[in-house]
């Protein structure tokens, strides 16, 4: 009797197995302490504070729909804060979710990534992960808690819509960020080539097409409705925000973004340290950017190859790490910005194939030369070895991080806003400049915020070019027209002193006093003054005889009088300094300065003098004499005694960049020791790095000496800051085609 032929059964790969409780529970318990512990040290910037105020500052959904019209980004993070700020209006209940969202991504690693537990410990404290969307409360923790979603549900094959509620996250997914857009679609063709190719016919016989394509169907609709939330509407500020051109150094910046990905250690010499890179600063040299690409290459060629016999998860690397590298190319914001919580979903990527290598069907096809490549590099045993590596480096870059971040202070806009409120300033009017840094202390006094650079109020920024300027003078007089309108004083809130306040001054009627000052944070452009803002009567106090007897009001009666000269009312100013001389005994700083400034342009180059060595001989504002004493010599072309005035300004402060470029530009065009001068243009920048006069006179010195040398240098570096070639050429330095190429061969 024959033997009963029995049907063949596909063989599946078995799927990882859940990780014991004890050592998830304890993995998750020790990133929410540690988490806890950080995110209560950590100073939110400005924008966690514009996604909370976007939503905390509508009164309904209508409202909150209106404020995201202008942001350009999707509205899942965005939706998340409005219904947290339904409970309260601290922002630190973001900040808690976000945590909560991010245990949640290290449950799900935990529990069902196929990782080694070192590997899984590793990776849920890496920079990005732990402090980049965990600590940071942005929408980045919602991409990355939908990314390892879908991994996690990918494994469930015995799911009975498995391929419609797959695509139910990758809908979610998609409106959580603009990179998710991008990591939903190499999700989408990962999840139709692992069905369509797959050699395991498991997943056809058991799924019916119309499932895929429904699935495809509700991912790409999600993925129109996050298109239309980011693209900009009209007149907004980010529209015609990309770039489609060939660019050789963009590229070059772009492609770095990957390696920093696996190595984001930051510089530990910096109080910025955030957005640094250990191996990426001015001074890398080329040989070591070199090695860093070949090393980036080498791994990305060797997870391709890792990923190979999988065509959907490589489909995934292939189409997200790449897309993510274009974004950054072509997106002139994110470009501009090369910050760490863009390029750090290249990681993401990594982890996600990862994690779904081992869960995704063979291909049905293969190509064999390849095999055997992977056979020789062994690449299936060292691959965890290349993992685990990357893990570790990121999980020291994390740590690094937290420990900044928890020693140093993050941001001072909390510090700021906190003030404006204890000190009851926020029952002023406000305004406030620079309209993005200084909207999100209204998290803090829930108080609306004039900005004259848009010339509209509201508690946070409204991206939008309508009225948009950052001409110094209209923004100025805008700011001047809020405050004449109001009945009190006004709380002027600026990240500087634009307008050259100093602690008081009066402009056009309008008295700035400062009453406070925020400085020293590891975000480097969110530093504060506080100004309280009146109108200010000139005449009526010049003819108050208390007035002269009161510091405060002489020091603005003679910001009335510097500001009158600098409008050229030279005539009005020197009436008011001269009866300031009258009425009191004339040793008042500044006070003769500001006469020999006057006299100096009227041509009274004798009284001039008189008045500056005055008010050296008084012993008041030296150093702003002895300094105007050179200008007044240099334009008398006495170079001698120029260069003596202004060494006698660098006496008093050696710091003084203003004085040192311009010994500097004394020996360099009229003395003709541009070696000499070269020195003191070095030091200039090494006090001020952004002195960019000084790189351009760097620049005549060693085009005159013919220093090939100091030409490349300085001109990488003026490249660097975003100087164009043109205007390099406009400066009257000759870079010629054989120049240019060198420098690019350095970059």
């Amino acid at each position: 009797q024959k033997p009963v032929a029995k049907k063949a059964h596909a063989i599946e790969t078995p799927l990882p197995k859940a990780a014991e409780p004890v050592f998830v529970y304890s993995l998750v318990g020790a990133f929410l302490f540690i988490g806890l512990i950080g995110v209560f040290h950590h100073e939110m910037w400005r924008d966690e504070l514009q996604v909370w105020l976007v939503g905390a500052s509508a009164h309904n959904y209508g409202e909150f729909l209106r404020n995201m019209a202008n942001e350009c980004t999707p509205f899942g993070c965005y939706f998340v804060d409005f219904i947290l700020s339904r409970f309260t209006d601290n922002p630190v209940i973001a900040q808690v979710f976000h945590l909560l969202l991010a245990a949640g991504t290290v449950y799900l690693i935990a529990r069902y990534a196929p990782f080694t537990k070192l590997q899984k410990v590793l990776v849920s404290f890496s920079y990005f992960l732990f402090f980049e969307y965990s600590l940071i409360a942005r929408g980045y923790a919602l991409t990355v808690f939908f990314v390892f979603l879908f991994c996690t549900l990918y494994q469930q094959v015995k799911w009975k819509n498995r391929y419609i509620g797959l695509s139910l996250i990758l809908f979610c997914l998609a409106n959580t960020t603009g990179h998710a857009v991008i990591m939903a679609l190499g999700l989408l063709g990962m999840m139709v080539a692992d069905y369509l190719f797959a050699q395991d016919v498991t997943l056809r016989k058991k799924y019916k097409p119309m499932q895929v394509v429904v699935g495809a169907v509700i991912t790409l609709i999600g993925i129109y409705i996050a298109m239309k939330w980011i693209s900009p509407p009209a007149g907004n500020h980010y529209s015609g925000n990309w770039f489609f051109g060939f660019d050789q150094e963009r590229m070059a910046r772009s492609l770095r973004t990957f390696w920093m990905s696996l190595i984001p250690i930051p510089q530990l010499s910096t109080l910025n340290f955030w957005n640094s890179n250990f191996f990426y600063t001015s001074t890398t040299s080329s040989f070591t950017f070199t090695v860093l690409f070949l090393l980036s290459v080498g791994i990305f060629l060797f997870c391709t190859l890792y990923y190979l016999p999988k065509i959907g998860v490589t489909l995934f690397y292939l189409a997200a790490t790449i897309g993510l590298l274009l974004f950054n190319y072509t997106n002139n914001v994110i470009f501009s910005q090369f910050a760490a919580n863009h390029y750090g979903f290249i990681f993401v990527t990594l982890i996600a194939s990862s994690w779904l290598a081992p869960i995704a069907k063979k291909s049905a096809f293969t190509i064999p030369p390849l095999n055997r490549l992977r056979n020789t590099l062994k690449v299936e045993k060292n691959f965890t070895y290349l993992l685990t590596g990357l893990f570790a480096v990121n999980m020291l870059a994390g740590l690094i991080a937290y420990y900044k971040d928890y020693t140093e202070l993050f941001s001072n806009i909390e510090r700021t806003g906190k003030y404006i409120r204890d000190s009851h300033l926020d029952k002023m009017p406000e305004a406030g400049f620079i309209d993005y840094a200084v909207s999100p202390t209204s998290a803090f006094t829930q108080q609306t915020i004039y900005y004259p650079d848009r010339d509209t109020s509201a508690r946070y920024t409204v991206s939008t070019d309508n009225k948009y300027t950052f001409d110094m003078n209209i923004v100025l007089n805008r700011l001047l027209n809020f405050i004449s309108r109001q009945k009190d004083s006004v709380l002027f809130i600026s990240t500087g002193d634009y307008f050259g306040i100093g602690h008081e001054k009066v402009i056009d009627n309008i008295q700035f006093r400062v009453v406070a000052s925020f400085y020293g944070s590891i975000v480097p452009d969110e530093y504060y003054i506080l100004y309280i803002a009146k109108k200010f009567d000139i005449d009526k106090v010049m003819n108050d005889p208390n007035s002269f007897r009161n510091s405060a009001t002489l020091d603005a009666m003679l910001s009335e009088a510097h500001d009158l000269y600098q409008n050229g009312k030279t005539g009005e100013a020197k009436n008011i300094l001269l009866t300031i001389e009258e009425k009191t005994n004339g040793k008042i700083p500044h006070l003769h300065s500001y006469l020999g400034m006057i006299y100096a342009k009227d041509s009274m180059p004798a009284d001039a003098e008189k008045e500056f060595k005055m008010e050296i001989g008084l012993s008041l504002q030296k150093e702003e004499a002895f300094f105007n004493l050179g200008l007044l010599y240099y334009n008398r072309k006495e170079f001698a005694n120029a260069i003596t005035s202004w060494d006698s300004t660098l006496a008093i402060n050696p710091k003084n960049s203003d004085a040192m470029n311009n010994i500097g530009v004394c020996y360099l065009n009229f003395d003709h020791l541009q070696g000499k001068a070269a020195q003191y243009f070095e030091k200039v920048i090494q006090i001020n790095p952004d002195f960019m006069q000084a790189y351009y006179n760097l620049l005549a010195c060693a085009q005159s000496m013919n220093d090939e040398t100091i030409l490349i240098k300085y001109t990488r570096i003026l490249l660097s800051k975003g100087v164009s070639v043109n205007d390099i050429k406009a400066r009257g330095i000759n870079l010629s085609d054989a120049l240019l190429q060198k420098i690019n061969a350095q970059q």
